[in-house]
Formats: structure tokens, C-alpha cells, sequence
């Protein structure tokens, strides 16, 4: 724990909504939004937040730098920022279908 967040609590924190990660990305939950428009108001650079939290898509405006400022000031919750799922390494779908066809003697 920092000097600033012992004596101002974790929320005053400056980084305290910083993305945990290069490759988070701020996701929005729809049902929760109620198109105020705060977050791409506080956006530093400009990118309409609001449009992506409607529609419950992900930011992935590559003009985001990550600072969180719109995951802060939401006064419903409706952003958080997640990290994509880790891709599984292994054969692609038709490589995988061949292989089960040729080991259980079925022809493809």
C-alpha cells in the first residue's frame, strides 16, 4: 500500500482504475447503462464510451490509454475491465474433426 492510498483510502488512488493489464479492455454491462453519458464526458480523449456500454460492446478504440477515468466516475457500475480470453493452444476445428474420423476408422 502506497503513501496515497494510506492516507486517502484506495479510491483517491490515482491508478486505482487503471487497466490491470496492456491487453484489458474496458466492457460494459448493457443492462445496467443508462445512457447518462458521464463516461465519455470524463473521457480524456474523446471516445464516446456511452455508444460502446448501449450496445454492450467492448472500448476498442485505439485511441484508449487505459487510464480508467470512465470505469471511475460510472454512477452505475455498468464498466469494468476484463482481458480476453487466453486462446487454448491446439489443433483447429477441422484438423481436430480429421483426427477423431481417422481414430475411431470413420472415413471424412
Amino acid at each position: 500500500m502506497n503513501l496515497l492510498q494510506k492516507l486517502f483510502g484506495p479510491r483517491l488512488d490515482p491508478n486505482s482504475y487503471a487497466a490491470p493489464s496492456p491487453d484489458a479492455h474496458v466492457t460494459p454491462d448493457p443492462t445496467r447503462c443508462v445512457q447518462c453519458g458521464v463516461c465519455g464526458f470524463n473521457c480524456p480523449v474523446g471516445i464516446p464510451v456511452r455508444d460502446y456500454a448501449c450496445r454492450g460492446r467492448i472500448v476498442d478504440d485505439i485511441r484508449c490509454v487505459q487510464c480508467g477515468k470512465c470505469v471511475e466516475v460510472c454512477p452505475r457500475g455498468t464498466l469494468r475491465w476484463t482481458r480476453p480470453a487466453a486462446r487454448l493452444e491446439g489443433p483447429d476445428p477441422l484438423e481436430a474433426e480429421t483426427l477423431l474420423a481417422e481414430f475411431f476408422g470413420e472415413r471424412v
